[in-house]
């Protein structure tokens, strides 16, 4: 075989190994804090294309800080696939693609290089999510490979110079930060064209060019959109979100430097330290072969280290130079053996042929694939635990958003789609073309001491007695807003007859009280309420109201208001997602930095910091029959979708059982069933608490 072939050869078996590892991340991959983001953007693109309605689609302001290219390209597997679930597993395809690109067009410019991409465990997991990451990587490196090929060409424009500005056009309608390629290639291109200079501005000029056509975002206004997307980031990067992390200036260098420690199941080599290690040692052979790659990975270092929002992908804009700084190192050291020693061509001699190594690539690729495979069936058959999705019951959506169990044990299920009840084994599902719900969104659920069920969507509240509906909108009640984000029943309100009980609505603009008759609105302009946007609320056994808002928490006893926060409490984090009491009367609060616990006295805090959870955002939170607190969380820097129970002594780990489910609603039957609703995967229930056999 030539030595061409060979390259090529080799170049193929290591993309199918990136292609392996890749598929399985996107298999195992829990869901990410930014991919139901992206795929909301994508869904809004994919609803405009559909309907042909290109003014929507340019006018869409989604997630207008990035460019909008690799949210079209998901759009287009919505598409193919529909929203949901099959919508972010054809996403997740389609950055794996360019992933598995980007290491083939490394692997050929050094295998080893390749190799180490190929198995780098930050590069795997963002290459194979629903993110932004995977295009502009390959199109960035391909922006590098070509100007080289076109710079040894002897006509001053030639097919790989274009190539090289359109690749960075791509980047650039992909993902901003990518953009250092250009500062990379830009004195370099000025060098090399001194003496025909007017080919450095007419290829930047088809990179802007081709930038401009690929970013719809902008047509509508191209320099106000323009700098309202770059604009964004540095008000961004000074935001309470990025400040409170409290990560330091080295963060990106621990990234670089160390292995994913998020998902140990998932990557089967941790390598990246090493790789690292090699890098940094190789950057002087580096440098004397292809010193672009050096000013690539300093410049992105560099970046790196002074940008204040210090996210973990935004280390891949540097994923390739550093592994072909490693590669570099290896290859190096193996051309100065053979030419020092007879060693390599000992070994050249004992090597089998190529035949050799594809069998043994394929059998081991094979079993790589077998092994996954099972992993993957042994994780859904696992003891104790049931799932219910849209494709083995009647359930009408996989987004699960709220969860209520009612006297009988029916259990009610709120979804993007509507309500469901499930009961006896069957389902029964409620939308507004077949019963009196007044939104498909449903956001939330609670049964009343009366046994009424009510409905809090995103077009009012709905309520069903004795199988009659009632609806109550801004448009014809005092109900405060129509997106109703919580609901809670006043447990001593039980009453008969025409009466009503009294509950509780959370909304994003406030709290409302309806007693059946009259309704009372609570804000922050207007009460003691500490943040307009009401996430939960509870109510003790006497007769306070407490109340979990973006800005802190808040409880009214009777007429009187008192709110905590971070600045006059022990409160960890002024956002309180969740609150529940237990038995002895403490509050917990589940917050985006960990749960506090409030006695009336004093606080406790459980986090990572504390190593007691195991992870930081408790997005959810309920009280089982044993008075075992559960939590479900739905971080980046966490198990995604992980879930921990605290029996009183110590926090239990659930989160391998929600690896692809960010929860959103958690409640126990009477049977001690725990029942979790998914933002994405359904529901999962599980019975390693049950108390009777159903």
């Amino acid at each position: 075989m030539t030595e061409a072939k060979s390259r090529y050869f080799v170049a193929l078996l290591i993309a199918l190994l990136a292609l392996t590892l890749h598929w399985r991340a996107v298999l195992m991959l829990p869901v990410d804090y930014d991919e139901p983001i992206y795929m909301e953007a994508a869904s809004q693109y994919a609803s405009a294309i559909e309907a042909r309605d290109w003014s929507r689609l340019i006018a869409n302001r989604h997630t207008i800080e990035h460019p909008p290219l690799v949210k079209l390209l998901y759009a287009a597997g919505c598409l193919l696939r529909g929203g949901g679930r099959e919508g972010l597993m054809m996403a997740r395809a389609i950055s794996l693609a360019f992933g598995v690109l980007q290491v083939a067009l490394l692997a050929l410019l050094n295998p080893i290089a390749g190799f180490f991409l190929a198995i780098h465990t930050m590069t795997i997991k963002y290459t194979s999510q629903a993110y932004l990451e995977a295009l502009p990587a390959f199109t960035s490196l391909l922006a590098i490979v070509a100007y080289e090929k076109g710079a040894r060409q002897k006509s001053s424009l030639n097919g790989w110079l274009i190539l090289s500005a359109i690749a960075l056009g791509v980047t650039a309608a992909s993902k901003y930060p990518y953009l250092i390629v250009g500062l990379v290639l830009a004195p370099f291109l000025a060098w090399h064209y001194r003496q025909r200079l007017w080919v450095v501005p007419l290829l930047f000029g088809i990179a802007l060019l081709t930038f401009f056509v690929l970013d719809v975002q902008i047509w509508a206004d191209p320099m106000g959109r323009l700098l309202e997307s770059l604009l964004y980031h540095p008000t961004y990067s000074q935001s309470t979100h990025v400040v409170r992390q409290h990560l330091p200036w080295w963060q990106q260098l621990y990234y670089l430097s160390h292995s994913i420690p998020w998902h140990p199941d998932v990557f089967l080599l941790s390598w990246d330290t090493l790789i690292f290690a090699l890098a940094v040692l190789g950057i002087p052979f580096l440098c004397r072969r292809q010193p672009i790659y050096v000013l690539w990975l300093l410049l992105g270092v560099g970046v790196l280290l002074l940008w204040p929002t210090r996210w973990p992908q935004y280390t891949l804009i540097v994923g390739a130079p550093l592994c072909l700084s490693a590669g570099t190192l290896i290859m190096s050291g193996v051309e100065w053996l053979d030419q020092h020693t007879s060693v390599i061509r000992t070994l050249r001699t004992l090597a089998p042929d190529w035949t050799t190594w594809l069998f043994v690539a394929v059998v081991g690729l094979a079993l790589l694939i077998g092994f996954t495979y099972f992993q993957l069936q042994y994780a859904q058959w696992m003891k104790d635990w049931k799932y219910y999705v849209t494709s083995n019951s009647g359930l009408p959506s996989n987004a699960v958003r709220a969860l209520a169990v009612d006297r009988e044990g029916g259990v009610w299920v709120g979804t993007e789609r509507g309500a469901a009840l499930f009961r006896d084994g069957n389902w029964a599902v409620y939308t507004t073309a077949n019963s009196g719900l007044v939104n498909d969104n449903v956001r939330a659920v609670a049964i009343d001491s009366a046994g009424r069920v009510w409905f809090g969507t995103d077009g009012g509240v709905s309520v069903l007695e004795g199988g009659e509906w009632r609806s109550y909108t801004t448009q014809n009640s005092s109900l405060i807003d129509d997106h109703v984000l919580c609901i809670a029943p006043m447990p001593s309100s039980a009453q008969s007859g025409q009466a009503m009980a009294a509950v509780w609505f959370g909304t994003e603009n406030g709290a409302s009280y309806f007693d059946g008759q009259r309704w009372i609105n609570y804000t922050p302009e207007n009460s003691g309420l500490a943040g307009a946007r009401v996430l939960s609320i509870a109510v003790d056994d006497r007769g306070r109201t407490w109340f979990g808002t973006w800005g802190g928490l808040s409880v009214l006893n009777g007429e009187a208001w008192t709110s905590y926060t971070t600045y006059n409490s022990g409160l960890v984090f002024d956002t309180v997602s969740s609150v529940v009491i237990d038995s002895q009367g403490r509050i917990w609060c589940g917050t985006l930095d960990g749960v506090s616990v409030f006695d009336g006295q004093a606080w406790r805090t459980y986090n990572m910091t504390n190593m007691t959870l195991p992870f930081n955002t408790a997005t959810v939170m309920a009280i089982d029959h044993r008075g075992q607190i559960w939590v479900g969380a739905d971080f980046p820097t966490g198990p995604i979708g992980g879930a921990a129970m605290y029996d009183g002594e110590k926090w239990h780990n659930y989160s391998q059982y929600f690896s692809q489910a960010p929860l959103r609603a958690i409640v126990t039957d009477g049977e001690g069933r725990i029942w979790f609703g998914s933002l994405l995967d359904g529901i999962r229930v599980y019975e390693g608490f049950k108390t009777t056999d159903s």
